[in-house]
């Protein structure tokens, strides 16, 4: 988790720029980080986007879904 200057929550820093954070002024922090849209989303897509076949899935978790061009992984 990445949390802004802005006080806006993110599931990882590289979401700044091309996604709306999730504002936490007046927001519980749990509440956010288990059942907002946004945190959610980004959980469905690490347990479809990734490649659990490899032996080394344990160290890079799939790799990145926002760059997957510096996943090392074929």
């Amino acid at each position: 988790m990445f949390i802004s200057e802005e006080m806006k929550a993110y599931p990882c820093s590289f979401m700044v720029e091309p996604t709306d954070g999730v504002q936490l002024i007046d927001k519980n922090l749990l509440d956010v980080w288990k059942n907002s849209e946004l945190f959610e989303r980004f959980r469905d897509n690490l347990r479809t986007f990734s490649c659990f076949e490899h032996t080394t899935t344990k160290i890079c978790e799939g790799g990145c879904q926002l760059y997957p061009e510096i996943n090392l992984s074929d």
